[in-house]
Parts: structure tokens; sequence; C-alpha cells
């Protein structure tokens, strides 16, 4: 396929105007069909690019989400062991201190 620059059809009663490199050529539907068929080309991989950095951002901020909460779990169960040690609480007291 030749890149070909197209012309829109011009309105009714006005002269067709080709962009200045395209003036030796007649502006043909199969060049405009072309020109049509290269932009959508190009949006269509340009929404597949953005779904896919959208896509990857998602998942960093879900694994960092995921991350943080791991950090909290642990940090919380290390001071309720803690707090069980320093009270000597036993593992039955320990579940019975955390559910009242």
């Amino acid at each position: 396929m030749h890149l070909h620059l197209a012309c829109a059809p011009p309105p009714a009663g006005a002269p067709r105007v080709c962009p200045p490199r395209v003036h030796h050529r007649v502006c043909s539907p199969q060049v405009t069909f072309e020109t049509l068929l290269m932009v959508a080309q190009q949006r269509k991989n340009q929404t597949v690019i953005e779904a896919t950095g959208v896509a990857h951002q998602r998942r960093e901020q879900a694994l960092g989400n995921a991350q943080v909460t791991e950090q909290q779990v642990a940090a919380e169960m290390h001071a309720f062991g803690n707090i069980s040690e320093a009270l000597a609480l036993g593992t039955t007291a320990g579940l019975d201190y955390i559910c009242e």
C-alpha cells in the first residue's frame, strides 16, 4: 500500500482543493479509502496501547495495595503476639480477648 494524501469531497458547487503536494494527482475514492483505513489502523493501535498501559497501571496498584495489606496484617500479628506474651495469655485466653 502506498501512502497517499486524500482529498475530502468539496461542498456542492465548490472547486476541488487538494493539499499542495497532490495537485498533480486526482483524488480518488481508492486514495480516500486507503487513507481512512490507515487512520483506523492507527487509532486501533493507539487504543490497544492505551488499554495495555491502563491494565499495567491497575495491576501495579493492586500489587502495591496487597503488599501494604500484608505488611499491616504482619505488624498487627506481631503486636498481638507481644501483648499476648506480656500479659501471659494462652491461646484460648488470647482468642477470648480478641472476641470481646
